[in-house]
């Protein structure tokens, strides 16, 4: 008479539990760069509207706020209701005259908050994005 056996052996369980672990740290790893790409295009099109605050604090004032005055003026001016953040909830800079062939510079400097930087944290400027 053979004995049948209802249950897992410990070592059955620890390759299960293995293969859930290996499984999950690919999925988890997948959901956090989804969400450092979504930042990025949240903080592109946070630029855009700013630009677009910027083009109609000029229409009503004749001239771009000056670097000192930034982006605080659209605030004041009723133009934008709050302070613009960037993806990770940082505020935008912001320089007049701009640098780059743009009138003005708007700039987030990505998730480590560090001027220049690679990936997620490298910096986002306006007229750069598609």
């Amino acid at each position: 008479m053979t004995i049948r056996r209802k249950a897992f052996s410990l070592i059955e369980l620890m390759v299960v539990i293995a293969i859930i672990g290996a499984i999950a740290a690919i999925g988890v790893k997948n959901f956090i760069a989804q969400g450092d790409a979504a930042k990025v295009d949240t903080t592109g099109a946070t630029i855009k509207q700013v630009e677009e605050a910027l083009g109609m604090y000029k229409i009503r004032k004749h001239k771009f706020p000056s670097t000192d005055e930034g982006l605080e003026i659209l605030v004041s001016e009723q133009i934008l209701k709050s302070m613009p953040l960037d993806g990770w909830q940082n505020p935008l800079n912001y320089s007049f005259p701009g640098s780059r062939d743009q009138p003005f510079d708007i700039w987030s400097l990505g998730a480590d908050g560090i001027d220049g930087g690679q990936d997620i944290n490298a910096d986002i400027f306006n007229g750069l994005q598609e």
